[in-house]
């Protein structure tokens, strides 16, 4: 491709990138407002809006995309392009409901059928909602949208960031935004723990919830850190067993899953010393216990959520001398 359409590319999917964003962040401010509050006529008015809009700004970003791999691709018909009528915004682009398809067909992405599906839900109702064909309850609108947001900051995280080579992520502070919105959160989880399914995640209760967001979304990021999948924030794993710690900060390495982990939680009173591994939950001598369930007075056994003991039990097995 010669120089004159490369930059032709790189304007064209830069001011579609852009307008992306222009109709993105007003979605936010008034989802934002919704969090767990009680509805009104005019909240059902907003949550319209803001569907219509993150699913504009879904639809231009992915021609955003097909215009920076190709700029003669954002037409409805390629072999009709024509860099004055694009320049003028003179002409039929293609298809919202065909943009996945032509990405797919000019470059190495593959959607998986769950985003085609999403996509497609919330193309349709937004020309429902256009035409005046479609109402809801205001619940159900929170979720198309958070819907909406997720598909945007996925695609724009995997796709855009990198090659647009972007100063700064533009769509990392919308999780922290939208905190308090339930079912956005419940949302973003979902696709964050599909995500990062295959990396290796603390298995006790001194990692059920992130300090900074309060969502229980922690990987192991490597043999030094883990990361709150959901608001990025990281924490070094010997801190972490430092705090914990009952006797002096007292730490050591764990002789089962071998970090730095295992938190003292004797007292410089008791007569033997014992110690637990804030990662997989290995104890010595004895477990530290958990109120798991104030209201009905349930303490855990030891450290290690539920749905991991039977894992954790082979784990240990497996490296038993």
């Amino acid at each position: 491709m010669d120089s004159e359409n490369i930059t032709m590319n790189i304007r064209t999917s830069s001011n579609i990138l852009n307008n992306s964003f222009d109709l993105l962040f007003p979605t936010i401010d008034i989802l934002k407002r919704f969090d767990g509050k009680l509805f009104s006529v005019a909240d059902d008015k907003e949550l319209k809006a803001a569907l219509i809009t993150i699913t504009t700004s879904v639809e231009l970003l992915l021609k955003c995309k097909i215009a920076f791999v190709d700029w003669t691709q954002i037409f409805q018909y390629p072999n009709k392009a024509d860099k004055i009528k694009l320049l003028n915004g003179d002409f039929f682009s293609v298809k919202f409901e065909d943009c996945l398809t032509r990405i797919e067909s000019i470059s190495s992405i593959k959607f998986s059928d769950k985003t085609k599906d999403d996509i497609d839900k919330i193309r349709k109702i937004r020309n429902k909602i256009t035409h005046f064909h479609y109402d809801t309850k205001c619940e159900e609108f929170i979720s198309l949208i958070s819907i909406g947001l997720d598909i945007f900051i996925e695609f724009y995280r995997n796709y855009i960031l990198t090659e647009f080579c972007e100063d700064k992520d533009r769509t990392k502070d919308i999780d922290s935004d939208l905190k308090e919105v339930k079912n956005y959160v419940s949302t973003r989880l979902i696709t964050l723990k599909e995500k990062y399914k295959a990396f290796d995640k603390p298995k006790t209760f001194y990692f059920c919830e992130c300090n900074n967001c309060l969502q229980d979304a922690f990987i192991i990021q490597d043999k030094n850190t883990v990361k709150c999948t959901f608001c990025g924030q990281e924490d070094d794993i010997k801190w972490i067993a430092e705090v914990h710690s009952t006797f002096e900060d007292n730490t050591k390495l764990c002789p089962v899953c071998t970090f730095h982990s295992m938190t003292a939680i004797h007292s410089k009173d008791d007569k033997e010393e014992a110690w637990d591994c804030v990662i997989c939950g290995h104890f010595i001598n004895k477990p530290r216990q958990w109120h798991i369930s104030f209201h009905d007075n349930l303490i855990s056994t030891n450290s290690i959520k539920e749905e991991y003991k039977t894992n954790t039990c082979k784990v240990k097995a497996n490296h038993s001398p």
